[in-house]
C-alpha cells in the first residue's frame, strides 16, 4: 500500500544520485518528504506516464499482430539467486529484464493477491 510505504528511508538507499521513478498512479497519497530526504546522497524523485486504457489495447494488439514476446531473463528465488540479480543490476549486465521465479518451490506455498 501507497499509504504505508516508508518513502523517505527507501530513498536513502539508493545510490548517490540515484532516481526513484513512480510508475502509474498510486492507491493513495504518497508519504510527505522533507528536504532533509534528498539531502544525503542528493536523490530524485519523478514518475512516468504508463498510457491510457487505448494506448494500452493498441500495443498490446500490435504486440499480438507482430508476434512480439517479452524478453525476460529468470532466476531461481533463493538466497543465491537474489545475490546474483543483485549484483548483475549493480553492473548493468542485464538486459531489457530479470525476473525472479519459483516462489512455490522457495517457500512451499502461493501468494492470495486479492486480499
Amino acid at each position: 500500500m501507497t499509504n504505508e510505504f516508508d518513502l523517505a528511508s527507501y530513498m536513502s538507499t539508493l545510490a548517490v544520485n540515484g532516481e526513484f521513478h513512480n510508475v502509474g498512479l498510486p492507491d493513495k497519497p504518497l508519504p510527505q518528504l522533507m528536504a532533509q530526504d534528498f539531502v544525503a546522497n542528493g536523490c530524485k524523485i519523478g514518475a512516468s506516464h504508463i498510457g491510457n486504457r487505448k494506448e494500452a489495447q493498441a500495443m498490446l494488439q500490435l504486440a499480438a499482430d507482430k508476434k512480439i514476446k517479452p524478453m525476460i531473463e529468470t532466476i531461481d528465488i533463493s538466497e543465491e539467486g537474489c545475490k546474483k540479480a543483485v549484483e548483475r543490476v549493480k553492473a548493468n549486465d542485464v538486459r531489457y529484464r530479470v525476473t525472479l521465479t519459483g516462489f512455490e518451490k522457495a517457500f512451499g506455498t502461493t501468494v492470495d493477491y486479492k486480499s
